[in-house]
């Protein structure tokens, strides 16, 4: 999202979700030849994609160091998000410069340097006063699983439901193991259904790749009726289980 052309971009992100993606996530870092938009642009940003796609379920990606989060619109991006994802790339971050800034914005790491679990506690710190879901994301060119594991455990100890990786591409087939193994921490989820289901309703619980469309026209019923039924916030999102 570079803010260069709001309406344009937001048009582009609606027509993912469109297309049957079941959400869409918005990297927003204040870097050259990333964002380079106003406040202004973010809302009209915001505004076009909720106006073309109220329900989809919107994750606001970003580079979590303090002071890059100073720089970017943040109220007016997180006003149309529904869960926020700090990258938590240690490596990357764990350097003297990075350090002295920490510091500076007071956050000083500890000795270890900057480590997973100080990424988490720093975002958590500075994210969980907005309100929203905060769902890590961990640097995938990590050498040791270990790390990744560590990782996990703290986003986990600070209530993030899941974790995922930035990339596909560097990340080691461990790290896939271990995500894969490594379920999301929610509660079963049980879809009510009314319709021909056990003799005129019942429970579908959710499979891999399952949509509330398939579920409403295998059970009789509509996505309208399921939504209502189960209180869901979001059409578009659910979990296998």
């Amino acid at each position: 999202i570079t803010g260069e052309d709001p309406l344009k971009e937001a048009r582009m992100a609606a027509e993912v979700l469109s297309n049957g993606a079941r959400s869409i996530y918005l990297d927003v870092e204040p870097h050259s030849g990333f964002r380079q938009g106003t406040a202004d642009d973010a809302a009209t940003f915001g505004r076009e994609l909720r106006r073309l796609q109220p329900n989809g379920h919107v994750i606001l990606s970003i580079d979590p160091r303090p002071w890059m989060i100073n720089r970017l619109p943040m109220n007016q991006f997180l006003e149309i998000s529904d869960e926020v994802a700090p990258q938590q790339y240690w490596r990357s971050f764990n350097t003297q410069a990075n350090y002295e800034r920490f510091i500076e914005t007071g956050y000083p790491a500890p000795p270890g340097g900057v480590t997973p679990e100080f990424l988490v506690e720093v975002s958590d710190a500075i994210l969980k006063p907005f309100g929203l879901p905060i769902q890590h994301v961990g640097q995938g060119a990590t050498p040791d699983a270990t790390e990744f594991q560590r990782f996990i455990a703290s986003a986990t100890a600070v209530d993030s439901n899941y974790v995922t990786v930035w990339r596909y591409g560097v990340t080691m087939d461990d790290i896939f193991t271990l995500l894969k193994d490594t379920p999301p921490k929610l509660p079963p989820v049980e879809i009510a259904a009314q319709g021909p289901v056990s003799g005129g309703g019942g429970v579908y619980v959710v499979q891999p790749g399952d949509t509330l469309g398939a579920i409403a026209a295998q059970h009789g019923t509509t996505v309208d009726e399921l939504v209502a039924l189960n209180h869901l916030e979001n059409a578009n999102y659910l979990y296998v289980g």
